[in-house]
């Protein structure tokens, strides 16, 4: 059994141990309920109506099926710990089929089979009506789709007749999410179509697999990247999802245009993996397990079409990288050490067993490529990689690492400036996952503060805070060892000029007011730091040293020492809770015109680094 196998069988028993398997429930006068709850295991819970129809006891879905007699609806489903109830609309229950699929083909188990079929079973009873009246969200039917497929592909053979046929009516019969025109729904639309159509020969199906191919197709850049939504949001997670279809698309049609598309995308992926084998740290879904299983089933299956060893380590790296966060049998849906009941950087429509299911099946899907395991090591060599199609850019040096990002309209968390990810040898990830959901995109439970997340100046004027994001700036390479951004923030612009050295990063921020202005909090300089990874001194407005465990440190040194650090903000991020320093001035007034420089190096070194040339002191 490979090691991707064992630990999708793991993630299994954690989802198994959830799924209801109750199917009748009976009633008392006083409206309880007796239940064998997944969770809560032998209890009696109030029943409670939903609709005419409808009702829930102990999270779990009931429907009347005579006096005092309740036929359990979401028997086969899989109950989450954190919501307390199944999340019938979201896709954990057809992953959870097709996991147990490929464990039955692999290990012959006849409780996978029936436990697919039951999960297959709640499938079909509750799709008709999109999960209604519990659900609180869209039905996710083009996740739902290739799951099913895939998973009645594997177990054709071992079907009844009877069970065969109502299968075979339900993949027919099945709709899709055609009005979402996100890149990566499209491109499942169009493999789920292409499973479709190579079992039971509908030339119809071929049109919708190569319909849906356009807006796949409209998504890529001249670099093998693919947008999420065109020129509106760039996610690093959602494009190697993307490339992962898009190899699964080519098994069934050779289509040479899919198999170059599939090798590029794995080749622009590639420069994002840093030197511990993270790399889920640009646009929405920072950290989120959902990007790891579909990263590592590209590269193993890179290695497979084209025998490069290196892509092999990098997916060992990479599944180095999130094993470490496993708890138990499962995983964190976003890869950090704080308690998923306090979803520290999800999103509205996250869910657990979701994510898991998910990961489970792709790292399942995984171990059937069958590739053998290779010696050696991933390692980042020293690179300059700057892609101006997509204003990406990332820098490899000896002692560090770091990613930025150009910027893009939709979401916080695409935000310009700021560095993306940086990483220091004997540090681990120093900055990364700028931002964060925020109420008006998929964020209403978020925690405050995400705005705060940025290593970049940002600054108040009443209520509204003017931050580098939400549209676009221009990233320039000026030299190989130099970039340039700038940004307008509205009421100003800040151009920054960053020196990357062996051993030292070098930033000089420029900022020119258009207007006479004043600001209630403007912070030059805006830095977020993880409390439970390291221990900050400031020394006055000079230094600031983080001191990771090991006594490993990190220097930041200001050319000016006017303004003091801040210790501000605490809020919580996709990397744990964060802190923020800042060097600011309240209620500062600038002038028409007026051009103030703050520079600052980032170091390991212990002595000072040569200063920068300067415009003007940042004073108030």
């Amino acid at each position: 059994m490979s090691q991707y196998l064992e630990v999708a069988g793991e993630i299994f028993s954690w989802l198994e141990k959830l799924q209801i398997k109750q199917t009748v429930a009976h009633v008392n006068g006083q409206q309880r309920v007796k239940l064998k709850h997944p969770i809560d295991g032998d209890v009696s819970a109030t029943l409670q109506a939903k609709s005419a129809s409808f009702s829930i006891a102990g999270g779990i879905a009931m429907q009347p099926l005579g006096p005092e007699k309740l036929q359990v609806y979401d028997t086969g489903g899989i109950f989450d710990p954190i919501d307390g109830r199944v999340q019938g609309e979201h896709y954990s229950t057809s992953h959870f089929a097709l996991l147990a699929a490929i464990l039955f083909l692999e290990t012959k188990d006849q409780t996978y089979i029936e436990q697919a079929k039951s999960a297959i079973d709640f499938h079909l009873r509750t799709a008709s009506s999109e999960y209604e009246p519990m659900s609180e969200w869209m039905y996710h039917w083009d996740f739902q789709n290739y799951a099913f497929v895939l998973t009645y592909r594997f177990l054709k053979d071992f079907l009844s007749p009877e069970e065969d046929s109502r299968w075979q009516r339900g993949l027919k019969a099945w709709q899709t999410n055609h009005r979402n025109k996100l890149t990566n729904w499209a491109a499942m639309r169009a493999w789920a179509y292409a499973e479709r159509q190579a079992l039971f020969g509908n030339p119809i199906d071929n049109m919708r697999v190569n319909w849906n191919l356009r807006t796949v197709t409209k998504a890529r850049s001249h670099d093998g990247c693919f947008d999420d939504n065109v020129n509106l949001s760039r996610p690093i997670q959602y494009h190697i999802f993307t490339v992962a279809i898009l190899h699964r698309l080519w098994l069934l049609t050779g289509n040479a245009k899919q198999k170059k598309w599939f090798d590029e995308g794995v080749n622009y992926f590639l420069p994002f993996i840093d030197p511990e084998g993270d790399f889920n740290f640009i646009g929405r879904g920072h950290e989120q397990i959902f990007g790891y299983a579909a990263a590592i089933y590209s590269l193993e299956a890179s290695y497979k079409e084209n025998g490069d060893s290196s892509h092999l380590q990098a997916a060992d790296k990479i599944f180095d990288y999130f094993l470490q966060f496993k708890r138990g049998d499962h995983f964190p849906l976003v890869l950090n050490d704080l308690p998923d009941t306090e979803r520290p950087g999800w999103y509205d429509y996250h869910h657990l067993t979701v994510y898991n299911a998910h990961l489970g099946a792709w790292l399942a899907l995984t171990h059937l490529l069958k590739n053998p395991r290779h010696e050696g090591e991933f390692r980042r060599r020293n690179q300059t990689w700057v892609s101006e199609p997509t204003q990406m850019a990332v820098i490899s040096r000896p002692k560090y690492y770091a990613a930025f990002f150009g910027g893009l309209a939709e979401y916080l968390c695409e935000a310009a400036i700021t560095p993306h990810h940086l990483w220091w040898e004997g540090l681990g990830f120093v900055f990364s996952c700028p931002g964060g959901p925020t109420p008006e995109r998929f964020g209403k439970r978020t925690p405050p503060d995400q705005e705060k997340n940025l290593f970049a100046p940002i600054a108040r004027k009443g209520k509204q805070w003017h931050l580098p994001a939400f549209k676009t700036a221009k990233l320039f390479q000026l030299k190989d060892d130099t970039l340039q951004t700038a940004f307008d923030y509205g009421l100003f612009e800040l151009q920054r000029e960053i020196l990357f050295d062996s051993d030292v990063i070098r930033i000089t921020d420029t900022f020119t007011f258009y207007d006479d202005v004043e600001f209630d909090d403007f912070r030059f300089f805006n830095f977020p730091i993880v409390v439970d990874k390291f221990s900050v001194d400031s020394h006055g407005g000079s230094q600031l040293v983080l001191t990771a465990a090991g006594s490993s440190k990190l220097n930041v040194r200001f050319d000016d020492s006017d303004m003091l650090l801040e210790a501000l903000e605490e809020t919580t991020t996709a990397k744990g809770r964060v802190r923020v320093y800042a060097k600011r001035r309240l209620n500062f007034k600038a002038k028409a015109g007026q051009v103030v420089t703050i520079a600052f190096s980032i170091s390991s070194k212990n002595k000072k680094v040569n200063s920068f040339p300067r415009k003007e002191a940042a004073r108030a």
